[in-house]
């Protein structure tokens, strides 16, 4: 991994914990202070040990679907190097349009010489099939809890079909292509584009597809369960459904 490179990780780090405290001091003082630390001290601390085992659960079974999209490319990257590639990767999700996350394509290419227009890809699809998971799960309780705002969930399931339509047809995905490739600024990437839409076709193909979204399913599922602890935790009595639904749906929105 280059200096320059190494930099900029550090720098998003700094950046990330920065404004996450920054979030953080931000509701409090919304909601009270006085409200938020009397809340806090109330808190039940020991569920944040199988809320956490969740989160780990959540991140073992993505990196796992990570992995298994670079090896249906071909890319046989060493499982403890790609797993240390794949937990830098998450402190990149803070990035403007997370693009920070071209982080872990980078380092695949530079440890296994994969093209990153191959490897990149594996990104799209994974992060493709965590908001497939998220309209799944959202869809459980949008018709009892907010049947007025559903169309958040209908407008963007319809365009990821569509999009799995074009790019299910190999003649319609590549004539995309072409047509993209005639933009201004994109002409010199055709072939770059037409060689990601390759593997995009390997990863979305219906049984990698399929596999791919059960396990983000299970993974984002085992959030909104630990999100259903932590109010636990606060003493509030909220049912499993209505837990799933806001993390989901508020994660979509």
């Amino acid at each position: 991994m280059s200096t320059n490179l190494v930099v900029r990780f550090r720098k998003w780090v700094i950046i990330s914990i920065a404004f996450g405290a920054a979030l953080y001091l931000g509701g409090a003082v919304w909601v009270g202070v006085d409200k938020v630390g009397d809340a806090l001290v109330n808190f039940q601390w020991w569920i944040l040990i199988p809320v956490c085992l969740l989160t780990l659960l959540n991140y073992s079974l993505r990196f796992v679907k990570w992995h298994y999209l670079l090896r249906k490319l071909g890319v046989d990257m060493p499982l403890v190097d790609n797993a240390w590639n794949f937990a830098s990767g998450l402190a990149m999700v803070i990035s403007p349009g997370k693009v920070g996350e071209l982080l872990k394509p980078y380092v695949v290419r530079e440890r296994c010489g994969a093209p990153m227009a191959t490897t990149t890809s594996a990104l799209v699809t994974e992060r493709l099939t965590d908001g497939i998971a998220m309209l799944i799960l959202a869809s459980v309780g949008v018709a009892n809890y907010a049947q007025d705002k559903a169309h958040y969930l209908y407008i963007p399931g319809v365009l990821t079909i569509a999009g799995l339509l074009v790019l299910s047809h190999k003649g319609l995905s590549m004539w995309s292509i072409r047509l993209l490739g005639r933009m201004p600024g994109l002409t010199n990437l055709s072939h770059k584009l037409e060689e990601m839409m390759e593997a995009m076709r390997t990863c979305v193909a219906p049984a990698p597809l399929a596999l791919t979204i059960v396990i983000s399913v299970v993974a984002w599922g085992a959030e909104c369960l630990g999100f259903l602890l932590v109010f636990q935790g606060f003493g509030v009595d909220a049912s499993l459904d209505v837990c799933v639904f806001l993390y989901a749906f508020a994660t979509v929105a």
